[in-house]
């Protein structure tokens, strides 16, 4: 059951922290010649890809279903 965490105290993720965590992996995947490194960092930073962009979408909808004026 999803709950709504906005007044506890908890800070919201944005598109920008997944996006420059998955430049983050993407660094770390350039920079190790371990296979099972790179398959890990890659998973990793496409995982946090599709995130920003499903977070990217869900922010588009809720600005376009928002009352103009605002």
């Amino acid at each position: 059951m999803a709950r709504d965490i906005r007044g506890m105290g908890v800070p919201q993720i944005t598109v920008s922290y997944l996006r420059s965590q998955a430049a983050r992996y993407r660094q770390l995947m350039a920079s190790t010649d371990d296979p099972r490194h790179v398959k890990r960092y890659r998973e990793r930073s496409q995982l946090l890809d599709e995130e920003a962009e499903l977070l990217e979408r869900q922010l588009s909808a809720s600005h376009a279903a928002s009352p103009q004026g605002r």
